[in-house]
């Protein structure tokens, strides 16, 4: 902030205090007057204040009472992710707000870092936690490879037979029925064509199970039984 004190050929205001030395002027740790641009003569005593002093106002402050915000969470469920808010929400993808992402319940598209940023009806901004999120691989449909599995149920021997058409890596797998996988092999496709294998089932209890099969990019599952006699 700036002052301008404008005066008369004839001033009459003098300072009173004449242990002054020049600026700055101050009162308390609220006001001070750093300078003048007066051409000439600056710290002489007739640009000084005349008993300056500083009050306030007299404008009463308004109590305010702090309101406790709920901090945006993000839940996944599956391969969605749910805010805990069910308005306001604005969903960002590595930190890039995403067009029209404004529902409670959001469905990525690809694997990121994203979080829900929380408008509250007073208007303030509330961002959740940064959360990193692997977009889990789709299940394809048997008959795209033509899936098949004999005997079932099972005893000691399990036979597999599929079509494929895609080459890369291919993973057969068996999973339990508390989540253990109990089987594994690795092999490359190079020939197109009809894949048949047989599994050693022997050493595995009764019980259901699951074959998954990843070819590539693709993710193939079936169930089936082993039975022991």
């Amino acid at each position: 902030y700036a002052i301008n004190i404008s005066y008369g050929d004839n001033a009459t205001i003098y300072r009173n205090n004449g242990g002054v030395t020049g600026y700055p002027f101050t009162v308390g740790s609220f006001f001070s007057l750093t300078g003048t641009n007066a051409a000439t003569t600056p710290q002489a005593f007739y640009y000084y204040f005349y008993d300056l002093t500083v009050k306030s106002a007299g404008c009463t402050a308004v109590a305010r009472t702090a309101v406790p915000v709920t901090k945006p969470q993000i839940t996944v469920n599956a391969a969605a992710l749910t805010s805990n808010f069910n308005n306001g929400n604005q969903w960002y993808l590595n930190g890039v707000l995403i067009q029209g992402a404004t529902i409670q319940t959001y469905q990525p598209k690809i694997s990121g870092t994203y979080r829900v940023d929380v408008t509250t009806a007073a208007g303030c901004i509330s961002p959740s936690a940064d959360i990193n999120f692997t977009l889990p691989a789709t299940e394809n449909p048997l008959t795209d490879i033509n899936l098949v599995l004999y005997p079932v149920p099972t005893n000691s021997v399990l036979s597999v037979g599929f079509e494929l058409y895609e080459k890369g890596d291919l993973q057969l797998s068996i999973w339990n029925s508390i989540g253990q996988q109990v089987y594994q092999n690795t092999s490359s496709v190079s020939v197109f064509g009809k894949y048949s294998s047989s599994i050693n089932t022997s050493r595995m209890p009764s019980g259901n199970y699951v074959l998954r099969i990843k070819v590539g990019s693709k993710n193939y599952s079936k169930k089936f039984m082993i039975v022991k006699s």
